[in-house]
């Protein structure tokens, strides 16, 4: 395994820690709110696979691509922006889960 992919899933563990302890706390609490729980879990498991799958795709494209500069700052400008959406996607579901169920006064 390279040893940026090392560095990178090693740098991800308190992200990976904070989503598997939400996830606990998720099915602790579901019965209080089952689609804000559900929400939550697919937000967090959603996170958990593209945090360990990001690095891993992210070698194989620079390998697969050359490692000459404008082609590794094309893909390093791709990734960005596509993990700046995925984040994206995590805070609107969880803002869906804060609002999920509740009733209008």
């Amino acid at each position: 395994m390279n040893h940026s992919i090392l560095h990178s899933l090693f740098n991800s563990v308190p992200m990976i820690v904070v989503a598997l302890g939400s996830m606990v706390a998720t099915f602790v609490l579901w019965r209080r709110a089952p689609l804000s729980s559900l929400l939550i879990v697919i937000a967090c498991i959603s996170s958990l696979v593209l945090i360990i799958v990001y690095p891993f795709a992210y070698e194989a494209v620079v390998h697969l691509s050359g490692s000459d500069a404008p082609s590794v700052a094309r893909i390093n400008t791709a990734f960005g922006i596509g993990w700046s959406i995925a984040r994206a996607s995590y805070l609107i579901l969880f803002v869906f889960a804060v609002y999920a169920g509740r009733k209008q006064p």
